[in-house]
């Protein structure tokens, strides 16, 4: 019986694996329920093979005591809860880190009329934020036809934060502010990128972020923090920064993911590294963990693969460059680690990524949506992310009373409008599609 019930499990667990995708197995793996209800079977089926093991000891007459405990252990003890471990593990890290519940997916309604104007309304609010974005006309040089996104399509929006703060810097602050926002049925992605340094900026309701020193995008989050009776959540800095940002672009964030450089660090090196092409040669900062201990390292042309502390260095590089260069090395690293994971990568590499988000990573994406994030990932194209950099070029002339200058909110708002509902062609400016700027 031992051993038609060792050669059973290795059947089924062989029938499993080549049954199921990569993409059904890491559904599975990311849903605390389906854990729940796999780990009982094993552990009810680790049951049932120490009786049978302890069966056919006694059958034999007691006798072999040594290689009795010996098989009942390597066979039986040992692979099942090897298994309820690593199970039970992943749940709770799960649980930990995406919170349960989350609301569902609503779509995001542009329309854009035969007039000198563009209208983008957006009713949703964001958590513990109240109301974000109000109904805003937008003007425009150029008259449109009237376009709706397809009733019943649910459009997903990410804001992504790298707090920059780690090796060689103090604090925490949003130095690098993203949108990610996707079509959840036809799995066109757009990546909006934010300037550090970018000012002018009011949240939802109108009020001017007055900033600590500067007034920049930047200091938000520490704004936010220090103010937790203006914005509440769970952590105010991203409240306000959510609330800034959707305001900023005219539509509404669904959740957030802020990763320390030192999670990005690790993230990387999860996957074994991370591909990037870079069309010019530059150099970077390479810093250990002393702040002041650092080596100058260079980047070539050419693609290549980065470990974890070249990825940030190459994030991160501002020599001989600025803010807006860094953003679009920043937009294809993004891209680089979207083709990193996939399913397959995902489910290989989960308990160890899991670790990494557990420890360095915040966001509010809820644990019962990610087999539902799983499912369309594969269908977003790396290739062809539209990439938009809201750089000088989105500057209206104007400067705060310490020196930045001010966002052209209008115009940053009718790109907007104009990317989600496919009417860009060639009339934005610093509008790509990854596979140009990213090799």
């Amino acid at each position: 019986m031992l051993v038609i019930s060792t050669v059973a499990a290795a059947v089924l667990a062989a029938w499993g694996v080549m049954t199921t995708e990569s993409t059904g197995m890491l559904k599975i793996a990311t849903n605390p329920d389906l854990l729940l209800v796999l780990v009982t079977i094993n552990i009810i089926f680790g049951m049932f093979r120490i009786l049978a093991v302890t069966d056919a000891w006694r059958r034999a007459g007691g006798r072999f005591v040594r290689a009795g405990l010996g098989a009942l252990v390597l066979f039986t003890v040992v692979p099942h809860a090897t298994l309820a471990y690593v199970g039970l593990e992943t749940r709770s890290t799960i649980m930990a880190v995406f919170p349960d519940g989350g609301r569902g997916f609503s779509p995001i309604q542009i329309s854009t009329t035969s007039s000198t104007s563009t209208t983008i309304t957006t009713t949703t609010t964001l958590p513990d934020a109240g109301a974000i974005v109000a109904p805003r006309t937008i003007p425009t040089s150029s008259t449109t036809t009237t376009t709706t996104l397809p009733l019943g399509t649910n459009r997903l929006t990410f804001l992504l934060l790298g707090g920059d703060a780690g090796p060689g810097r103090a604090g925490l602050r949003t130095d690098s502010v993203m949108v990610a926002t996707i079509d959840t049925v036809s799995g066109s992605t757009a990546l909006f990128g934010l300037p550090r340094n970018m000012a002018g900026l009011s949240f939802s309701d109108g009020t001017p972020f007055p900033g600590h020193s500067k007034g920049i995008l930047n200091e938000v989050y520490a704004y936010g923090r220090a103010h937790p009776e203006l914005f509440g959540g769970p952590d105010p800095g991203i409240t306000a920064v959510s609330n800034i940002v959707s305001a900023t672009l005219g539509i509404p964030i669904d959740y957030h993911v802020l990763v320390e450089m030192q999670g990005f660090v690790e993230i990387v090196d999860v996957f074994g590294g991370v591909n990037v092409n870079p069309q010019k040669s530059f150099s970077a900062p390479l810093y250990e963990d002393d702040p002041s201990d650092y080596e100058m390292i260079t980047f070539n042309p050419g693609e290549q693969r980065l470990i974890g502390p070249q990825a940030l260095a190459y994030a991160r590089s501002r020599t001989a460059s600025n803010d807006y260069v860094r953003m679009e090395r920043q937009r294809c690293l993004m891209t680089g680690l979207l083709e990193e994971a996939g399913p397959y990568n995902l489910t290989t590499k989960l308990v160890s990524l899991l670790d990494v988000i557990e420890r360095r990573v915040s966001t509010n994406i809820p644990s019962s949506q990610l087999p539902y994030l799983i499912n369309f990932a594969p269908s977003i194209d790396t290739t062809q992310i539209t990439f938009v950099g809201f750089d000088v070029d989105y500057r209206n002339g104007e400067h705060t009373a310490t020196g930045y200058a001010k966002a052209d909110i209008p115009r940053i708002q009718e790109t907007v409008g104009l990317i989600l509902t496919g009417q860009w062609d060639e009339d934005p400016v610093n509008v790509s599609l990854s596979e140009d700027i990213c090799g």
